[in-house]
């Protein structure tokens, strides 16, 4: 039973159950291609972080949800203003 039960799952997982891949399988692959950042959003993180490695990271990673929110797959200028107005609030 725990074969068929492992096997089962790692079907799900792998998209290998039923005719063709599962919506979450692909939605998860689809959200696999790298998310990139824009220059001109590089520059505002750096410049509105004043090159403190924490508040880069915490900037970049609430952009990077930010970007995946909207659906997009470059983190731009649009989006760190909407992080930077949040981090404001706080």
């Amino acid at each position: 039973l725990d074969h068929i039960v492992k096997n089962r799952a790692l079907g799900v997982i792998t998209g290998e159950v039923g005719a063709g891949k599962s919506t979450a399988v692909r939605a998860l692959s689809a959200r696999l291609d790298p998310i990139r950042f824009s220059d001109s959003a590089i520059a505002q993180i750096y410049s509105i972080s004043r090159g403190i490695p924490r508040v880069i990271n915490n900037l970049c990673t609430a952009c990077l949800l930010d970007v995946m929110a909207q659906g997009g797959q470059m983190v731009d200028v649009a989006n760190v203003q909407r992080v930077q107005l949040d981090f404001e609030q706080l």
